[in-house]
């Protein structure tokens, strides 16, 4: 049935004192990290850097490797690219325009068209404004929140259909689903469970067939450019961070998804309280278990791939808006109706106190640049001054130093950018940092044979072959033709007039050391 009046029902003055402190968790969450930025953003940017330079949507020119998985995110970025935004600027601004289109869906009732109890149809908004992830990852330059706000609106208009809404919703939901799956290709999982959940709990088979159909006309339309034009079925970041099953992966993935569920607000135990208490109380309805079904799946699929290494619970982001539009459909499956004004103002000024807590949680900051991207652009400005044009750069670091030297050709040596290494099966773990997803995979013979004129092994700012850190770095180091053809060396590069050189370990000297190794006659 469809919400009622009450559910779209004026704002209350709790919710009016809950919304403005929860805008005060938003802007010291923008401020305290705002200088927050992460190494593999710059990926993307090397992609739309030679795709506004007519080489195509390559990551050296004249290879056709799919190194990303954002494809509509890098055209959004790109447009902004075109009109002459700094791309860094553009991936944040891109992400900025997204979160507000997302936080208007729930703000708006006429748009998000949740079943609620007007207590707490607020909610979804104040979760989502003030979440830290979603703050950290609109600043961090990838496709996280872009993503969400696609997944967000595409379920809002589900629930919106299971409640006999009319067959617009469903378009528009799988057009919403078909957009989240040409960012990231995690989208068809929920695309998916909701064409099923539709299929079962539909009496007529036109607005199924309107579901399928208009997410096939999209996304399929996508797939087979990609296909023609990569040649590959998967994408190459597939194959760099799949491997099959996995005891320990899964250990990871369980460790990271109760690391999320143990740090404030703590949304996840908070929810599944009120949805076992409606299980108790037979409250449960086909919108509960639809979400339910939706965030237990995509849970299950973070568990499988083992979480993920970056800060702030990225892979979490997309569930946070979804978990708490549960919440808030759950508490309205109750009749608390009879709750005093007082009572709604102490729990809402619970919930922004523990959004309050955010900063003081280690795992939910993010203050500064990521080191990788910090030291990488160092070396990468470095490299652009001194080292020849067209020079063949053997690296780790995929990111910033490729994005600020643009005018070399490299190998990237975790094989996300290279199609040799990434389909290379990996039967044994032989050092600490091949656990990390995506950094399991590697190739020194296959480098080596490239005969690439600069080596940079092991982090941004190079490390010694006696203590190899990847795959990589190990096999090259033990290869009798590495010690033939390459000598070390390293150069001492004044940072100490940069800003915020002081926070980080390789340049807190003022002085950071960059060794590489050079192919000599």
């Amino acid at each position: 049935m469809r919400a009622s009046p009450k559910a779209n029902s004026g704002i209350t003055p709790p919710q009016v004192t809950v919304l403005l402190m929860t805008l005060g968790v938003c802007a010291f969450g923008f401020y305290s990290n705002r200088a927050f930025y992460h190494d593999d953003a710059y990926i993307t940017l090397r992609y739309v850097g030679n795709f506004l330079d007519q080489q195509g949507i390559v990551w050296n020119p004249q290879e056709r490797v799919e190194g990303y998985t954002n494809f509509l995110h890098l055209l959004l970025i790109s447009f902004f690219g075109q009109m002459g935004v700094a791309l860094p600027l553009a991936s944040q601004v891109v992400n900025a325009l997204a979160l507000l289109l997302l936080l208007l869906v729930l703000a708006i009732p006429g748009l998000n068209r949740l079943p609620s109890d007007p207590s707490f149809n607020h909610l979804p908004l104040i979760f989502t404004a003030g979440s830290f992830p979603i703050i950290i990852w609109t600043l961090g330059g990838l496709e996280t929140v872009l993503f969400t706000m696609f997944l967000t609106v595409g379920i809002c208009l589900v629930i919106e259909h299971l409640g006999s809404a009319p067959r617009r919703s469903l378009a528009l939901a799988s057009l919403a689903f078909a957009l989240a799956s040409t960012t990231r290709i995690d989208g068809l999982l929920f695309f998916g469970l909701s064409f099923v959940w539709i299929l079962y709990h539909s009496t007529a088979k036109k607005p199924v067939v309107i579901f399928a159909l208009t997410f096939g006309a999209i996304f399929l339309s996508y797939f087979g450019w990609r296909l023609a034009y990569y040649n590959s079925l998967f994408p190459n970041t597939f194959y760099v961070k799949t491997g099959g099953f996995d005891l320990q992966k899964i250990r990871r993935g369980m460790k990271y998804v109760l690391g999320y569920a143990q740090a404030p607000p703590f949304l996840f135990p908070g929810t599944l309280l009120a949805v076992g208490l409606a299980i108790w109380r037979r409250r449960i309805n086909r919108r509960i278990a639809y979400l339910c079904a939706l965030i237990a799946t995509y849970l299950g699929y973070i568990i499988y791939v083992g979480g993920d290494h970056m800060q702030a619970y990225r892979f979490i982001v997309p569930l946070i808006p979804a978990t708490a539009i549960l919440l808030s459909v759950t508490l309205a499956a109750f009749d608390l109706t009879r709750l005093s004004q007082r009572a709604l103002l102490l729990s809402n000024l619970a919930i922004v106190l523990l959004l309050w807590l955010q900063p003081i949680a280690p795992k939910l900051t993010a203050a500064r640049t990521d080191q990788a991207a910090y030291v990488g652009e160092i070396i990468g400005r470095y490299i652009d001054r001194e080292w020849p044009e067209q020079s063949l750069v053997a690296l780790n670091t995929a990111g910033s130093t490729p994005y600020y030297a643009p005018n070399n050709i490299y190998i990237d040596m975790l094989g996300l950018n290279d199609a040799h290494i990434a389909r290379r099966t990996i039967t044994q773990i032989r050092l600490p940092a091949q656990n990390l997803p995506g950094h399991a995979k590697g190739d020194g013979a296959y480098v080596l044979a490239r005969r690439p004129d600069f080596i940079i092994l092991g982090v941004a700012e190079g490390s010694l072959s006696a203590n190899p850190i990847f795959l990589s770095d190990l096999e090259i180091a033990q290869d009798p033709r590495f010690a033939q053809a390459y000598r070390m060396r390293q150069v001492a590069l004044d940072v100490s007039g940069l800003e915020g050189y002081g926070s980080y370990n390789a340049t807190r000297s003022g002085t950071l050391t960059f060794t590489y190794y050079e192919l000599v006659p």
